[in-house]
């Protein structure tokens, strides 16, 4: 699973070949292009929605969930889409583009050429710092 990825990425695994380590260097992200509903349906299954989750770790990612807590949400507001329904907080693209900004290097003036209109969207205002200095 993930754990030996990361073991044998870090150089950590007893390994006749000696690879070096590139887990500074990793990145690996997992998202859906849909969210699920947080309330089953009649036929105890759950429902496409508008938002999820996104699940970042390599080498240089600062730990931790995000934009999933009291301090963004008021008290029974997380899921205030009819009860059901998690409200969006984090655009995908600002996740997208930290990756490709803070981890690969891209010039900040790619934004919008990897995303048009990213700039003027506001969404360069919403990085996360999921990358360590």
């Amino acid at each position: 699973g993930f754990k030996s990825l990361r073991i044998v990425l870090s150089g950590a695994a007893v390994d006749p070949r000696n690879y070096a380590s590139i887990w500074q260097d990793t990145v690996v992200m997992t998202m859906s292009e849909f969210g699920r509903t947080t309330v089953e349906n009649t036929a105890g299954g759950t429902d496409h929605a508008a938002a999820g989750c996104v699940f970042v770790s390599g080498g240089n990612v600062n730990g931790g969930v995000y934009n999933c807590d009291a301090t963004t949400w008021p008290a029974g507001v997380m899921f205030g889409v009819r009860n059901r329904y998690l409200l969006q907080q984090t655009d995908y693209r600002s996740i997208f583009w930290d990756v490709l900004k803070n981890h690969m290097g891209a010039s900040p003036s790619g934004a919008d050429i990897v995303f048009p209109g990213y700039t003027a969207s506001g969404l360069g205002s919403q990085e996360l710092g999921l990358f360590g200095a």
